[in-house]
């Protein structure tokens, strides 16, 4: 019986995958790694285009909180050994909070090196702020406003139509 394997991280390429692909195999966890290209497997289009193709890396849920730890740990080292013109440098704390805030478009290393950052800034991250999406709904009450003047519009095209159809009938 095999193990299902759950995806733990996805990149652009793969040497962006290298560090973490390096560190499994250092502590023989075992991975698998695939190509994801958005496409269905068959295209009835036969266009078979292919916009983006990231790389997928697979790992057992059991690992997750072994491997995040091992990278947090690994991340550490590289963030004291960081060169003084690496780019995060140059990003202000909105940019810097960018990064923080939506960590799958970036690095676990620059996520980490980005919360580093702002905390020397004196901008404190708490990890809801790590979780949390760009995407903020709209206050509740704003939505309900709409959805109350939504009905009535709706009712008063239903009674207009009906007016007419009535009318046509007579």
């Amino acid at each position: 019986m095999t193990i299902p394997l759950h995806i733990f991280r996805t990149y652009a390429s793969s040497a962006a995958a290298e560090p973490l692909l390096t560190l499994l195999d250092q502590h023989h966890i075992p991975y698998e790694t695939r190509v994801d290209t958005g496409q269905p497997a068959f295209d009835p289009t036969f266009a078979y285009n292919a916009p983006y193709a990231q790389l997928v890396v697979l790992i057992r849920s059991a690992d997750i909180p072994v491997v995040t730890q091992l990278e947090d740990q690994f991340n550490a080292q590289l963030i004291s050994r960081v060169a003084p013109d690496y780019y995060l440098f140059t990003f202000s704390e909105e940019e810097l909070l960018d990064v923080v805030t939506e960590p799958d478009s970036w690095s676990s290393f620059d996520v980490e090196l980005a919360t580093q950052l702002l905390q020397k800034g004196e901008v404190r991250v708490s990890a809801d702020a790590q979780t949390l999406r760009s995407f903020v709904p709209p206050p509740r009450h704003t939505m309900q406003r709409w959805l109350v003047v939504g009905r009535i519009l709706m009712a008063i095209i239903s009674l207009a139509a009906l007016y007419r159809f009535l009318h046509t009938l007579f």
